[in-house]
């Protein structure tokens, strides 16, 4: 006598997930946290063609996903490097909590780094919320990052209906992306070539944004008030710069020719002190 439940199909044994093969050890980039994102959305990128989004329309919304998550990490990466050089970030970000799992987990190496592993910079408040209590850094109300970030901030609310409801747009997605109601009753999210194209700009252009205001921060407090502070070595001051020439300068974009002005790492500083000495 057959069973009745055989109208579903019965799952078969499947073997135990080894998460050791889905990681690999990798040393930390040595190059700036903006040439970090650079290589992590250009490959992805250059692997979106017409033709194989075209041909595989699951890549799409997948790809964006990738987008999103390389402009969360560029922030999570420059705010690491700005606490671990910066003594008035440091001041600024003592009362901050950081996990007993990345504690544990980072063993005093980048360390800095696990205090923002449970922070999501999706949205405009938390990447302005987190600046603030970690940098001490009041983004502009009508700057670049403000604008940028919104539009990230859409990008995100897509990322959400893909990851978390299989391309379902969910009534939140939906109300927050001002989406007007679905005739047919269900909404998929479909990400073609131009879509991908939209998303890689807003994410690229946000991280420009936040790389060029956080610069010019930086010199300042290097320029003023890194120079007022107990640590101050004025033997080191050439040192101390470099730190944040490496931290911000792009050699992507200087190989490339993206740059505005081809300066020097010499020549900025000079310039730096010649505006505020």
């Amino acid at each position: 006598m057959t069973d009745w439940r055989d109208a579903c199909a019965q799952a078969a044994t499947a073997a135990a997930l080894d998460p050791t093969l889905y990681v690999r050890d990798v040393a930390t980039p040595a190059g700036s946290p903006i040439d970090t994102f650079y290589a992590a959305s250009r490959g992805i990128i250059t692997a979106a063609t017409p033709g194989v989004l075209a041909a595989h329309p699951a890549f799409g919304p997948l790809f964006l996903v990738g987008l999103v998550s390389a402009t969360e990490n560029y922030y999570r990466d420059i705010l690491a490097r700005l606490v671990r050089i910066c003594p008035l970030a440091q001041c600024e970000s003592a009362d901050e909590m950081i996990r007993w799992g990345s504690v544990v987990w980072h063993r005093g190496v980048d360390m800095e780094r696990g205090a923002f592993e449970q922070i999501s910079f999706t949205s405009l408040k938390n990447v302005r919320d987190t600046l603030k209590s970690f940098l001490g850094y009041t983004v502009a109300q009508h700057g670049d990052i403000v604008s940028l970030a919104k539009e990230f901030e859409r990008a995100c609310e897509i990322r959400h209906a893909i990851v978390h409801s299989g391309n379902v747009v969910a009534g939140k997605n939906a109300l927050k992306l001002s989406l007007p109601p679905a005739a047919a009753g269900t909404m998929y999210i479909t990400v073609g070539f131009s879509e991908l194209q939209q998303s890689a700009s807003i994410c690229t252009n946000l991280v420009l944004a936040t790389n060029r205001e956080l610069f010019a921060e930086l010199c300042k407090r290097w320029a003023l008030g890194w120079r007022t502070h107990p640590s101050w070595s004025a033997a080191k001051e050439n040192e101390r710069f470099a730190e944040i020439w490496r931290t911000f300068f792009s050699a992507i974009d200087h190989t490339q020719g993206q740059l505005a002005h081809m300066r020097s790492e010499a020549d900025c500083r000079a310039d730096v002190l010649a505006e505020f000495l």
